[in-house]
């Protein structure tokens, strides 16, 4: 809503991601954004800080294992932002209720330069493909634009900074538009039994005897496994394939 603030506990410790960030600060600044920076520095009870909110919101568009996905509930807050199905299929199937989450958010083509977004994602897949000895395709970059842009509308993840501060100038200028934003809110509000149902799921499978029953699982399968076949290598083309499948590209991890 209008009144709503939002906050970054911490500055990356990258040196490289620094000058972006602080470009952010700046563009956030300048356009006067409800945004705090680097709160969790100025308040030392990081768990008081995590309660005092309504919800703990996130925006990435890759994670390692996802602890984002599960902490806020064990704080008693629900979460809202993009939802990473490769990341957070296991804790669905685990019962984790994601639902209330995106995993697009759409914003107008016609918002961002097409032309010059196009040319930076084939420079992009260039770059990434011909790290392994591959070559990028006129084909390879339809494949990737069919897949981030659908009827007019382009996932805001999929763009560059570049782009994605125009679509945020934009806003800020012309409020309207904002209506125009696929989905409307992060999210949903509060949801009866949600909290108790998602921290519930995090507390029994995802604690120390959680992750005991897991592996002693996957060691029983193990030692109970047939041993007669040869073990074979993987295939390491067709995994390549899939690590450089096209529509997988961000041009904000390249």
């Amino acid at each position: 809503g209008e009144s709503d603030v939002f906050a970054a506990t911490q500055a990356p410790q990258n040196p490289a991601e620094r000058p972006g960030y602080h470009r952010w600060r700046s563009v956030a600044a300048e356009l006067g954004a409800p945004v705090e920076f680097e709160l969790g520095a100025r308040v030392p009870d990081f768990h008081g800080l995590v309660t005092s909110a309504h919800a703990l919101v996130t925006t990435s568009i890759a994670e390692g294992f996802g602890l984002a996905f599960l902490e806020p509930w064990l704080a008693g807050r629900r979460l809202v932002g993009r939802d990473l199905p490769e990341i957070t299929g296991d804790f669905a199937a685990a019962g984790l209720d994601l639902s209330g989450l995106y995993r697009r958010l759409e914003v107008p083509l016609g918002w961002v330069d097409g032309a010059g977004l196009r040319g930076r994602m084939a420079a992009a897949l260039e770059g990434v493909m011909g790290a392994y000895g591959r070559v990028s395709t006129p084909e390879h970059l339809e494949r990737l634009w069919r897949h981030v842009v659908r009827d007019g509308l382009i996932d805001f993840g999929r763009l560059d900074e570049t782009a994605q501060e125009a679509v945020i100038r934009r806003l800020a200028r012309a409020r309207a538009d904002r209506d125009q934003l696929r989905p409307r809110d992060l999210g949903p509000g509060p949801q009866p039994g949600l909290l108790e149902h998602n921290r519930s799921v995090v507390e029994r499978s995802y604690s120390l005897a959680g992750y005991r029953r897991r592996l002693e699982g996957i060691y029983g399968r193990l030692l109970e496994s047939p041993t007669t076949e040869p073990l074979e290598a993987g295939d390491g083309d067709a995994l390549l394939d899939r690590f450089l499948a096209p529509q997988r590209l961000c041009l904000l991890r390249t």
